[in-house]
């Protein structure tokens, strides 16, 4: 008996954990803490008593019996706790699986593709254009601000890309509008008050043997056009080029050429006599004669 006894005392002694489970003490194995207080199991129906723990490392048991768990577990907090971590690891998982990228893929103005930069700027004359804003990804929004009718000077577009992930991108359209030029370059002259044709910018007339130059009279086309006269001076017999060269606003130029026939002296007699009001009456006399 001696011997028995003296083999469990050194079992319990060798034991790992030095938590008794007799009958006057709760079993280790069911402690457990709620709100601040411990509570542990013990005799045959496992009813419990609040915990008390010894300096040997048992637990002693104190008070009435209780015969419900005072500890039990909330399933649906627990449910709740689970789905929120659960949520939580899933919009995490999903952050993590959706696009970043809030880059901008391309802007056509009036079918011209501008270079995307942080800042960007197009100029044009025109009141209305056709803009087209694209993101390089497709699930990415974009955002800017419409202008229907451009001001003269600095129009802004501001324009945002938001990626799937809320990641955004910010950029600045500068559209200058500016006045559009005229480019009219038509001209009408008259020499002698006689209104000079020309064929694809070109026009010949004869002139006497004394005339120097011509007294040219024009109409622009465009009051904002100007005009430059060369080489209608010191004319030689024979020909001369006199060039009429019109500037419009925009810089736009026509050269018109009016080729000047300076006539010998013989044939600007002859000229004159068959010009002059004399040889008028000559001829209408013959015809009343021949009748």
């Amino acid at each position: 008996m001696k011997k028995i006894l003296k083999a469990l005392i050194i079992t319990i002694i060798l034991l790992p954990n030095p938590v008794f489970a007799t009958s006057g003490f709760l079993r280790a194995t069911t402690i457990k803490e709620c709100e601040g207080t411990l509570y542990g199991q013990h005799g045959s129906d496992n009813h419990w008593h609040i915990a008390i723990k010894n300096e040997n490392g048992s637990y002693s048991a104190k008070g009435n019996a209780i015969y419900n768990d005072p500890c039990p577990v909330d399933n649906k907090s627990n449910d709740e706790n689970n789905n929120e971590n659960n949520s939580e690891n899933n919009e995490i998982i999903s952050n993590d699986s959706k696009n970043n990228d809030s880059s901008l893929k391309e802007i056509i103005i009036n079918d011209e593709q501008i270079e995307i930069k942080d800042t960007m700027e197009f100029t044009t004359t025109e009141e209305n254009i056709n803009l087209q804003i694209s993101a390089s990804d497709d699930n990415a929004k974009v955002e800017y601000n419409e202008i229907n009718k451009l001001e003269l000077g600095n129009n802004i577009v501001n324009i945002t890309v938001t990626a799937q992930d809320n990641t955004t991108s910010k950029y600045v359209l500068i559209i200058v509008r500016k006045e559009a030029l005229n480019s009219d370059t038509s001209i009408e002259i008259k020499i002698d008050d006689q209104l000079i044709e020309f064929n694809d910018y070109q026009a010949s007339i004869e002139v006497k043997n004394n005339v120097e130059k011509l007294d040219i009279e024009y109409k622009l086309g465009s009051d904002k056009s100007k005009v430059e006269i060369k080489d209608n001076e010191n004319f030689v017999t024979g020909k001369n080029d006199v060039k009429i060269i019109v500037t419009a606003e925009d810089g736009t130029t026509q050269e018109y050429i009016i080729t000047v026939t300076k006539l010998d002296w013989v044939n600007s007699i002859i000229k004159i006599i068959l010009g002059s009001s004399i040889v008028v009456a000559i001829v209408a006399f013959v015809k009343k004669f021949i009748k």
